[in-house]
């Protein structure tokens, strides 16, 4: 009694959908490997009505990059204020360090949107107001930065490799590092070409 094996029985066309069906996962993985950038800036109004030992501020926040959807400013005090209490922001504060965060309602700040939230809090003798602030970790410098990150596209400036550059394209897979053009039709050979 003879056995054949599964691969040497099966129909052209089944070897070739398993083909085409590699090649289109590789598609798949192609099309996600590279996460877009955003751009991102923003401004602060930072004002303050102070008395002996307290103040309470009001902190306009102003998107100037693309929608946010979850915003936490950060800052440090350069004296010794203390925060006791906020409105429409979440706070946490260690030392001068502070980190104010939108609340469910002012979550999302859409792009050229201020939200507003305030505080109270205590200082004794001198109440500088605070020399920079960030939001989600970028400055808040009254610019935007457009990180300069991969958002996909072929800027023209080549490639260090992986899988920026690859498409799918009639059947195949053409792309390459550097300008190269290199078409493949497998994926074994999609890896060999990176």
């Amino acid at each position: 009694m003879q056995r054949l094996s599964t691969s040497a029985t099966a129909p052209r066309w089944r070897r070739g959908l398993t083909a085409t069906a590699g090649l289109a996962l590789g598609a798949g993985l192609l099309s996600v490997a590279t996460p877009a950038s955003a751009a991102t800036g923003c401004a602060v109004d930072y004002s303050v009505n102070q008395w002996n030992s307290g103040f309470t501020a009001s902190v306009e926040v102003t998107n100037l990059g693309d929608p946010i959807d979850g915003w936490t400013l950060d800052w440090d005090f350069p004296n010794d204020q203390q925060i006791t209490s906020a409105w429409n922001a979440d706070y946490t504060q260690s030392g001068s360090s502070v980190s104010a965060g939108n609340v469910s309602y002012n979550a999302t700040i859409a792009t050229d949107a201020t939200v507003s939230f305030g505080f109270q809090a205590t200082h004794t003798g001198t109440n500088a107001a605070p020399t920079s602030f960030t939001l989600n970790g970028t400055a808040c410098d009254g610019t935007t930065d457009d990180d300069g990150g991969d958002d996909g596209g072929d800027d023209g400036g080549g490639s260090s490799g992986g899988l920026e550059g690859w498409a799918t394209q009639n059947g195949g897979t053409t792309g390459g590092a550097g300008g190269d053009t290199v078409t493949v039709s497998s994926a074994s050979g999609l890896i060999n070409a990176m």
